[in-house]
């Protein structure tokens, strides 16, 4: 017996034809001829993209990942938590990339694709990649971005968040605007009240400093901040940063080293 295709399809915004084959074939098309490849590995293919209405968008392809099909029954496909928890990200003050469209195909009870499609950032560049050649501790500009992304850090998880890879190069600064630091890559993101489990998830904004070589003031610095504006009890969540950056400080040390060297 055939198992039939369902299609779901989601959408932001005043656009009134909503039927789900036409953006299919859409999409479908625009990932044939994208403007630009970002990153092309399974499970996961990010595009730059043009569709009307919107124009240039970002396309994240999601396919039926064989080793995490058990889970996916049971928290739902990669796609879906994007496209539902920017929302959420976004109405607490946490500026993501505005997911515009949302579509996934089913067969059975299983995904085996999802699109999820977000307003493109123009001229962004990554705190990782701004970070790189520059002397951070005299550098007050770059201090003040890495600052924003700590607040952000404290944001997300007074809201309940943890994201699961808060390096650097997972924050675009983004010339001209208001927020001009926004937090990208929520393949990983998840709810969690666990202070435990946000002291770690912190830990990594502040590993991303001993991968740059940066002086202990800087971690310092980091910390306080994010210790200031969060509405937990710090003591814990202080604890939690510091015992996992004392777990990785080793592996980024060398990484450090090992790039001075190249």
């Amino acid at each position: 017996m055939k198992v039939l295709k369902k299609i779901g399809c989601s959408i932001r915004g005043n656009v009134r034809d909503k039927d789900p084959n036409m953006w299919l074939r859409r999409i479908e098309s625009a990932a044939r001829f994208p403007d630009k490849i970002i990153k092309d590995e399974s499970p996961k293919t990010t595009l730059k993209v043009t569709i009307p209405p919107w124009g240039e968008l970002c396309l994240q392809i999601y396919r039926l990942d064989t080793r995490r099909i058990i889970l996916s029954l049971f928290r739902g496909s990669r796609g879906k938590r994007i496209w539902t928890f920017s929302g959420d990200l976004l109405e607490n003050n946490i500026p993501v990339p505005e997911p515009v469209l949302f579509l996934e195909i089913k067969r059975g009870v299983f995904v085996i694709k999802s699109y999820i499609a977000s307003r493109w950032i123009e001229r962004a560049q990554n705190l990782g990649s701004l970070a790189l050649k520059r002397d951070i501790s005299r550098n007050s500009d770059l201090k003040s971005k890495l600052l924003s992304g700590v607040d952000i850090c404290g944001r997300l998880h007074n809201s309940g968040f943890v994201h699961g890879d808060l390096k650097w190069s997972n924050f675009l600064y983004v010339p001209g605007k208001d927020s001009n630091v926004v937090l990208t890559d929520l393949d990983f993101l998840k709810r969690s009240s666990s202070l435990r489990f946000q002291g770690r998830d912190f830990a990594r904004f502040v590993l991303s400093a001993l991968e740059r070589q940066s002086d202990p003031e800087l971690e310092e610095m980091l910390i306080d901040r994010y210790l200031r504006g969060r509405n937990s009890t710090s003591v814990l969540i202080e604890k939690g940063i510091r015992r996992r950056i004392a777990e990785k400080r080793k592996k980024y040390e060398w990484r450090s080293t090992a790039s001075r060297k190249l």
